[in-house]
């Protein structure tokens, strides 16, 4: 952008609008700015990660400027200026320029695109830690228990397939309860691979056997 007047242009507002071939679309607003008598300004337009292709492009720039005396233009931002020029050109982008622009672009260097073996791998492990969870959570596997006094003399053993979350209860020896609870029939804990239950004889039951 050149300024070939003697004045300063005071607030400056400048939109730039690109189009491009396959749909390319970019757009750049700023306000407040300022530019020097006989001076020149980049005014710089980014492709915010949208890759850019060989081709022609139009390019269009609308300023505003001067926020006093006669207000006569509406700019896009809802300011009225004094002053509004406007400029348009084409300009064409080589494949080799716009590669390099792509090259340069960081959005496009941190944008990750996966290819479809990386999709398929995925869906693999995915799969394969889905069924994983599945058998282990649904697989029946072998549950011991064991019975035994305090003295630690078996009383009865024995085993039950199961699944992790199943419970399973089992009845407890006769003549016998559950040293803690006093209860004839315990929960087996699927998730253990050994129960052991601690009996003590069934007070009640000799008692009944007595009077008899």
């Amino acid at each position: 952008m050149l300024n070939n007047t003697q004045t300063f242009l005071n607030g400056l507002y400048v939109m730039a609008t690109v189009t491009g071939p396959q749909g390319v679309y970019l757009q750049r607003n700023a306000s407040n700015m300022q530019m020097a008598p006989n001076s020149q300004m980049q005014f710089n337009v980014w492709t915010n990660g949208q890759q850019l292709v060989a081709g022609d492009y139009d390019v269009q720039i609308d300023a505003y400027y001067g926020l006093k005396d006669n207000l006569r233009f509406d700019a896009p931002n809802g300011k009225r200026y004094t002053y509004h020029t406007r400029g348009q050109t084409k300009l064409h982008v080589s494949a080799k320029h716009a590669k390099t622009l792509t090259a340069d672009d960081a959005l496009l260097q941190h944008r990750f695109v996966m290819p479809w073996w990386g999709w398929v791998l995925l869906a693999v492990i995915l799969g394969g830690l889905t069924g994983g969870i599945l058998y282990a959570a649904l697989r029946r596997r072998t549950v011991n228990y064991l019975f035994v006094l305090t003295d630690g003399q078996i009383i009865d053993r024995g085993s039950v397939r199961m699944r992790r979350f199943e419970k399973r209860n089992v009845v407890v020896p006769s003549g016998f309860v559950t040293q803690t609870t006093a209860k004839t029939v315990v929960a087996l804990a699927a998730n253990r691979v050994e129960n052991t239950f601690v009996l003590t004889e069934n007070s009640n039951l000799s008692a009944n056997v007595n009077k008899l």
